[in-house]
């Protein structure tokens, strides 16, 4: 199922606490009088504070700072960004209002997908189970067919014979012998019509238990695109610098590997990079085309960095 979201804004911003600043277009980074000269010493990341409510631990987020920090220093040609664990920028993570909605709708697209998965199962178990009903349905009726013209053939016979004066004794023991059969062959048709029956209402029984839980399903989707359809922005995070001290917010993400996509643009605006205009790229505003399996720094995220460090060292 889709999310419900065409695009995630970043929105990137720099909270201004105090001080003279300067933004650069509102969602980059912001330079003071303190700031060291850009990329002249490698940024240290470390573990701030992380929400309870979050699953992930602190060793999970340690190795994303370190692999956030190896996607810029490897690009530099320099050990740019370090991950240390008294690092001078801590990563927050703060559960907002957005992720609490972000967990509810997770919850709800998985809840829907187990019910999808599950009635898979169902609606495979109730056609095989239709598939040998039938089978078994057709040959009864051939079957009773097939007794129906025995019985009528007999029926003839006995006609013709009383037509012709009465049966002598070897008739009569011959029309018992095939009397025995046709009794024989009814009740073998009457056990299984009976069991015919019990199994029709079973089928039915569990068409019921399909069809209830379609239903149920369908009430949970028109719940989901009731309360999470549409295109929403909020904030992912942010990176904060007053004085001497700087930080980064991250507000709001789906999975680890979408954490490292978010660490990773705030870390650009670390370094000082503001946003770049491929869509592809980290440092673009919103989330939705970069390739979250496998990040890596686009030609326009490279070109940022250059201008940035002024250095002919990146690759």
């Amino acid at each position: 199922m889709n999310s419900g979201i065409s695009k995630i804004i970043f929105f990137f911003g720099v909270l201004v606490v105090g001080g003279i600043y300067l933004a650069l277009s509102g969602n980059g980074s912001v330079l003071t009088a303190e700031q060291p000269e850009p990329c002249s010493e490698p940024l240290t990341l470390s573990v701030g504070e992380i929400d309870n409510r979050y699953t992930i631990t602190v060793e999970e987020l340690e190795q994303i700072l370190i692999d956030v920090a190896a996607l810029w220093s490897d690009v530099a040609g320099k050990e740019l960004v370090q991950f240390s664990a008294d690092g001078r920028i801590p990563v927050h993570l703060i559960y907002s209002d957005d992720q609490a909605r972000s967990t509810m709708e997770r919850q709800l697209n998985d809840r829907i997908e187990s019910m999808r998965l599950e009635l898979s199962v169902l609606e495979r178990e109730y056609n095989r189970a239709q598939d040998r009903y039938d089978d078994r349905l057709d040959n009864y009726n051939m079957d009773a067919r097939a007794l129906q013209t025995d019985l009528n053939v007999l029926n003839n016979w006995v006609r013709q014979i009383n037509e012709q004066g009465g049966f002598r004794d070897s008739q009569v023991r011959q029309l018992e012998q095939r009397q025995n059969q046709i009794e024989n062959r009814t009740r073998e048709l009457d056990r299984r019509q009976i069991l015919l029956s019990s199994e029709a209402d079973e089928l039915n029984r569990q068409l019921e238990h399909v069809n209830a839980r379609i239903a149920e399903k369908n009430r949970a989707i028109e719940e989901y695109n009731r309360s999470f359809s549409g295109t929403r922005r909020f904030t992912q995070g942010s990176f904060e610098w007053q004085g001497n001290q700087s930080r980064i917010n991250v507000f709001h993400f789906n999975g680890l590997r979408e954490l490292k996509l978010v660490l990773a643009h705030e870390t650009g605006h670390a370094l000082g990079i503001d946003h770049v205009d491929n869509p592809a790229s980290v440092m673009y505003h919103l989330m939705g085309n970069q390739d979250v399996v496998n990040i890596k720094l686009s030609a326009e995220d490279r070109a940022a960095l250059f201008d940035i460090c002024g250095t002919n060292t990146i690759q």
